[in-house]
């Protein structure tokens, strides 16, 4: 049994915090920033210290914050340590043995948190909301803008564009379920599967975003390509022909170009803040006002960060955690592939992966949604399974791959060998 399928404890603190994060955010992101700060402090008195390109790259984050609080002067910017070690005590908590929560209840913890930002949005849409209870439900739009007959959906995520980023994973996820039903010839279960597939494929669109629509649109075609060939190449070819009309259905394409020249000078003005802050950076606390301070022109007075993932990781965390972050896309990648072309792998588990490890470079290109810790957070959990999982499935290549040349007998041990290692 794949070690991230472990059962978790029915009264599972963890389980709640990431449910919480769309019901109550607030509430939801303290309980897991306790138990990542209380992880840390674990790993830390442990003498038993395991170590890895992740663990490096949050320690780089946490000596740049420390860095430019310092260089800057400004106290306030350890802000942003004490957010990087939150976030590395729930990566710990992933990773290390005895994890509370399994990769099962966080899949269906964000398909469930995608319908509850649909409806929500839906419910909510034109209904002016008392601040307090905005802020404490996620429903106040970040930054503040006249909220009333606002066109595009808010849900509990502050912003339409960290809300698609949860409905891209929910999407995802759901994507995974209806391609096991549908071979498995589950026909009932594939029926609401779709359906709920439907309300959230809505409910992106509804948020405006063209980086969601974008990602969808890849996810889909990735969907296809898992699930037939042939219907793939169909559907890719038709898209080829029908371009002009796959940008005419975008959400806002009426002033694509426009946009596209504001972004653009966003990340070559990020990308300056990034020369004059190149070794620790400014951290997503102080971008704001260092943003406004070299660029005083007025036109993006409220500007928090760059709209782009890998230019954010250089200006806000500096250059060596930019290269790192760099690294660790190149690592995923390659053993997304490798594993891709294991046939021996559990095919479900891998393609949830398939499915939603894109979507934090799809969205990453035109935005930033892990500015958030609200977004953030999922993101972590779900790096940390993967990790879990490709680090379990890597393990066996070595023996399958020799396996076909032995003898029968010795083939039988070569199984048996790879369901020990699958059950560690």
């Amino acid at each position: 049994m794949n070690p991230i399928f472990t059962h978790p404890n029915r009264r599972n603190l963890f389980g709640i915090g990431l449910g919480l994060c769309f019901l109550l955010p607030p509430v939801g992101i303290l309980i897991l920033s306790i138990k990542g700060l209380i992880s840390v402090f674990e790993y830390a008195r442990t003498s038993n210290k395991t170590f890895s390109l992740m663990h490096l790259y949050f320690i780089c984050l946490l000596i740049s914050s420390i860095g430019a609080s310092i260089q800057m002067n400004d106290i306030t910017l350890l802000c942003a340590s004490f957010m990087i070690l939150c976030y590395f005590g729930i990566y710990l908590s992933i990773i290390r043995k005895g994890v509370s929560m399994n990769f099962v209840r966080y899949r269906w913890i964000i398909i469930m948190g995608g319908i509850y930002n649909c409806l929500l949005g839906w419910a909510l849409k034109g209904v002016s909301i008392n601040p307090v209870i905005g802020m404490l439900t996620g429903t106040t739009i970040f930054p503040a803008v006249q909220a009333k007959n606002y066109p595009r959906l808010v849900g509990s995520a502050y912003n339409p564009n960290f809300t698609m980023y949860i409905l891209l994973l929910a999407i995802a996820f759901i994507l995974n379920e209806v391609l096991s039903s549908i071979r498995s010839r589950k026909w009932f279960n594939s029926i609401w599967q779709v359906a709920v597939l439907i309300m959230l494929s809505k409910g992106v669109l509804d948020t405006g975003s063209r980086a969601a629509f974008f990602a969808i649109v890849c996810i889909f075609t990735l969907f296809l390509f898992q699930l037939n060939k042939k219907i793939f190449v169909a559907v890719f070819s038709l898209m080829l022909l029908k371009v002009k009309w796959i940008i005419d259905i975008m959400p806002r394409s009426n002033i694509i170009n426009q946009d596209y020249g504001v972004r653009r000078a966003i990340w070559s003005n990020s990308i300056e803040l990034w020369e004059h802050h190149a070794l620790f950076g400014v951290t997503p606390f102080g971008f704001h006002k260092e943003y406004a301070h070299l660029f005083p022109d007025g036109r993006h007075e409220n500007m928090v960060h760059p709209h782009n993932s890998m230019i954010g990781v250089f200006a806000e965390y500096g250059t060596f955690s930019g290269i790192l972050f760099l690294l660790l896309i190149v690592v995923i990648c390659t053993k997304l592939i490798t594993i891709y072309f294991e046939r021996h792998k559990d095919r479900k588990m891998f393609e949830t992966f398939l499915f939603s490890l894109p979507i934090i470079l799809l969205t990453g290109i035109f935005d930033e949604p892990f500015f958030s810790p609200q977004m953030a957070i999922p993101t972590i959990i779900l790096v940390a399974f993967w990790n879990k999982y490709s680090s379990s499935e890597l393990e066996t290549i070595p023996v399958l791959s020799i396996q076909k040349y032995m003898p029968r007998s010795q083939s039988i041990l070569g199984k048996r060998k790879i369901g020990a290692l699958s059950e560690k």
